[in-house]
């Protein structure tokens, strides 16, 4: 890990102290360090000493070494625990891996890797670039968004706009940053890009969460995205997994057995799984009652604040962060209320604002309400799923089209808090079950792409006009169509070039462009009188401020639907989406609004 002491403020000063493992680089030495309780003898190898295991000095549990600064780019370590057993730093910046690295493409390999010393030592190898570390422009004028006014892009970096079959790396989305603008987005949140098993993933099985995935880039092309993305007031959010380990990770093998499976003195991990549903196993529990993985935690959040100036993070399955037992009868899910999950999740939070106080900070719970409600309180987002409702609504079906849980009021919030979205990476796409599954009537038919586009202008009108964070996933804009089950849940899907340049979609696109830039500029979008009516498939939303009013409108119904419109004071509406005036006179005027339609009015 690169300790950069200019990061300024109280933010260095925490950083220094929960960030003094792994490599630490300065003007004349580097200092390697490892926090091993119960362990008594620990060398080093490493290109800076023939690969001849050093013993490390040893003080309370910490195992420490120091050498002078070579005059080389990179230098290769790894610790030897239990007399033989050669392992990489969980701390590393980068590594690399013998099993997989060779699979990455030639460019890639090469802009990104020294070469594997496979004649001197075997596994996962940590590796320090001394050439690698942080540029800040602190001329450059940059404040965070609030939470109330965040529009969200989420994206795979692996999948985001690149040709079929190839792997996208974090240099191919700063190509991008003049589209998130154009788009009108003010966050883009990246799908974990720390080191995961294999090449090809979504990334949700980390093996070294410190070191960026090599199958993306490097340290530089995450701080080059960020920066570039600063530059042009949109937040980057870190999407990070912290319930869970691969097998292969050194937290996991510092402390294994021969088979690989946990020891009982592991600081970090635990043998057992807190969840008798294995439907939510996924790779090593980690144990976030330890104060050993709490000190962990707190060290990675505050890595990537201070060595990449990200703005937050969406927590992964924060329901995990406890050891209490859920039954896989009688909570299988783990929703039921968890005292020690707030309090382990209230501890994160204030560590990380002592760092950062204006973090943003977001749990995808799904959890008891009234654990929401008091994560909230504390100031978490929470992920809020309208995919189902979206999707019946969107599909022409009043069963479960119900929406209601998007206005966060309605979920007993006091602050704006609910983080509402109709697509996620983890959802199946509205406008595939809309062509697919769409309600015929009559000579209507939802199936219809022109219909079903409608329908996805519709979605995102309600969804954006609800007052409080949203978060809309790549290509929405662009009514992805293939099912997020094609070539395998977690594979990669095929992008339709053709399908972005359709004058339909681009007319979807546009409608995106007007909302998202009406919602992040236009102050009544974060207004508190509002009122909403979501459930069935007629749904409006009425905003309102001092002086004027908005109401976004949308028939989800295969029937026209008229709705009355309430005198405005110059007795003029305008819809935003369409360009259409429409005048009233003192007793209001109805409007028709026909299938699948939506109209965004505002009183001039």
């Amino acid at each position: 890990m690169l300790l950069v002491a200019s990061c300024g403020g109280n933010g260095s000063d925490v950083y220094l102290r929960v960030c003094r493992f792994g490599a630490t680089v300065s003007d004349d030495s580097v200092r390697f360090a490892i926090y091993l309780p119960g362990k008594e003898n620990v060398s080093i190898v490493g290109s800076f000493n023939e690969w001849t295991p050093k013993q490390m000095n040893h003080r309370a549990d910490t195992f420490f070494y120091s050498i002078p600064r070579p005059a080389t780019e990179y230098i290769y370590y790894q610790y030897v625990v239990d007399g033989s057993r050669r392992i990489a730093d969980p701390y590393s910046s980068a590594v690399l891996d013998p099993e997989y690295d060779w699979e990455l493409p030639r460019t890639s390999r090469v802009r990104t890797l020294p070469p594997y010393p496979s004649r001197e030592t075997h596994g996962f190898v940590s590796v320090v670039n001394l050439l690698d570390a942080p540029v800040r422009n602190y001329e450059q004028e940059y404040h965070t968004p609030k939470p109330d006014n965040l529009s969200i892009y989420e994206l795979c970096v692996r999948d985001f706009r690149v040709p079929n079959g190839e792997i996208g790396t974090l240099e191919n989305v700063v190509r991008y940053v003049d589209y998130f603008v154009n788009l009108g987005v003010n966050a883009v949140e990246l799908m974990p890009v720390a080191e995961f098993e294999g090449n090809n993933s979504w990334g949700y099985m980390p093996t070294f969460p410190f070191a960026i995935d090599k199958a993306y880039g490097s340290p530089s092309d995450l701080r080059r995205l960020v920066s570039s993305l600063h530059s042009k007031g949109i937040a980057v959010i870190l999407d990070i997994v912290l319930n869970h380990v691969a097998p292969s990770s050194p937290l996991v093998q510092l402390y294994a057995y021969d088979d690989g499976s946990v020891r009982g003195d592991n600081p970090w991990c635990n043998v057992e799984h807190n969840f008798g549903n294995e439907e939510v196993h996924w790779g090593v529990d980690l144990n976030h009652e330890s104060t050993h993985t709490q000190r962990l935690v707190d060290s990675l959040l505050v890595h990537y604040i201070t060595q990449y100036d990200v703005d937050g993070f969406r927590l992964d399955f924060t329901k995990g962060f406890s050891n209490t037992w859920h039954d896989a009868q009688s909570d299988p899910w783990g929703s039921a209320y968890d005292k020690n999950r707030i309090k382990i999740l209230a501890r994160l939070l204030k560590n990380v604002r002592r760092v950062k106080p204006d973090v943003l900070m977001i749990c995808e719970h799904l959890a008891d309400e009234h654990e929401e409600r008091e994560l909230a309180q504390m100031g978490y987002m929470l992920w809020t799923d309208l995919s189902y409702a979206m999707q019946q609504s969107t599909m022409g079906y009043a069963d479960g089209a119900d929406a209601s849980h998007l206005d966060y009021r309605t979920r007993g919030y006091q602050s704006p808090l609910a983080l509402g979205y109709a697509e996620s990476h983890d959802c199946e796409r509205l406008m595939y079950k809309c062509l697919r599954w769409g309600k015929r009537s009559g000579a209507y038919s939802v199936a219809d792409t022109t219909e079903a586009l409608h329908r996805m202008a519709a979605a995102a009108t309600i969804l954006f006009s609800v007052p409080g964070p949203k978060m809309l996933w790549q290509n929405q804009e662009n009514a992805y169509y293939h099912s997020i089950n094609e070539n395998g849940r977690l594979g990669q899907k095929p992008r339709e070039v053709d399908w972005e340049k359709d004058k339909r979609v681009a007319r979807l696109r546009k409608i995106y462009k007007k909302l998202l830039r009406l919602r992040t500029k236009d102050s009544i979008f974060r207004t508190k009188d509002y009122d909403t009516h979501l459930d069935g498939l007629f749904k409006y939303v009425i905003l309102r401020s001092v002086d004027r009013s908005v109401i976004a409108i949308a028939n989800f119904d295969t029937q026209t639907s008229d709705f009355h419109l309430p005198h405005s004071p110059s007795g003029e509406w305008i819809d935003a989406l369409s360009g259409r005036s429409i005048t009233t006179m003192a007793n209001g005027k109805d409007v028709r609004i026909e299938p699948g339609c939506s109209m965004l009015l505002m009183t001039k």
